[in-house]
This record gives structure tokens, sequence and C-alpha cells, in this order.
């Protein structure tokens, strides 16, 4: 990863991005209609920052897990590269499109991501914080109003059911 490369290229982003809110004008809307339309259109120029940042965060580290042969845990066989594959991951700052490798065994069919084991990930992808987040707002609401509560005021989309597994998973791992 080149952090000067990363850095100089969100710079830009946030500069371009703040220009763009600070140049718009809304002249029929003044006093607190005004704040609020600026403050949600800086809320959303720190979401997309964040969303560029966190995906190229995520492929730099992922893409470490998935150099060299891989071998296969069923057959033993030499795994091969075939592709690479887009998915969603839901992070505080919204859904983070990612490229994950997949390595397919021609012997047994079996595929891998190696991406998805390295960051733990099975049949839910999401950040950390944003684990974090579900299992706070799971707390004292119910799990479908928490997702509707989170969607709203970050950028984690899920729906009851889904959250409703993230917290059982959060929980499982404290009582190991």
């Amino acid at each position: 990863m080149d952090v000067e490369q990363i850095t100089a290229s969100m710079v830009a982003e946030l500069t371009k991005g703040i220009k763009e809110v600070l140049e718009e004008r809304e002249e029929e809307r003044t006093g607190e209609a005004r704040l609020s339309g600026l403050e949600q259109r800086s809320r959303e120029l720190l979401n997309r920052v964040g969303r560029s940042l966190m995906r190229r965060m995520i492929e730099s580290e992922g893409r470490a897990s998935e150099r060299g042969p891989k071998e296969c845990s069923a057959c033993g066989e030499k795994m091969r590269n075939v592709n690479r594959v887009q998915v969603e991951v839901q992070s505080v700052y919204g859904p983070v499109r990612v490229l994950r490798t997949r390595f397919h065994c021609p012997g047994c069919g079996k595929n891998v991501y190696p991406m998805d084991e390295h960051y733990g990930w099975k049949d839910h992808r999401f950040t950390p914080t944003a684990k974090e987040w579900i299992c706070l707002v799971s707390q004292s609401e119910a799990y479908e109003e928490g997702a509707d509560i989170l969607g709203r005021v970050s950028g984690i989309v899920g729906t009851g059911p889904v959250f409703r597994d993230v917290t059982q998973e959060c929980g499982k791992r404290r009582t190991l």
C-alpha cells in the first residue's frame, strides 16, 4: 500500500467535496433549514470519503492474505486463482464494495475466498466497528428497529434478522 498516494488521493477527494458543500447556494433556505442541509451534505461527504478509505484499506490488507499457492483443505490439491469477485462490506460509512480473489480446487470443486477467512467473514460482512454499533443498539432496541435507527444515523445497512445474527455472534465471542 502506497501511503503517500492514498493520502494525496483522499485529500484531493475531501478538498473537492468541501468546496462543493461550501459553494452550494440555497437562497430559499435560511437559519435552521440551511444549517440542516449543510450538515447533511457534510455527513454525506465524510461518509463518501470514509467508504473510499475503507475500500482501500480492506483490499490492501486483504490482498496480503491472497498471496502464494493455496492447497485445498478438503483434498490437498493445489487451488487455482480463478478471478476477483466484488462483494459488499457494511461499514459505519455505508456499504463498501471490495474485490476479493476466488481460489478454486479443480480436484473437488471447492471455492475459497482468503479475504473472507482473513477478516472472519461468514454469512455477513461487517467491519468490526459496524458490528460493535449493531450490538450496542441491539441492547436497547428490537433488532428491526435497531436496523432502522442505524440505517438513518450511520451508513450501516441491514435487516432485523441480520442484526440478530451479528449480535449473537458477538455474544458468542465474549463468552469464549
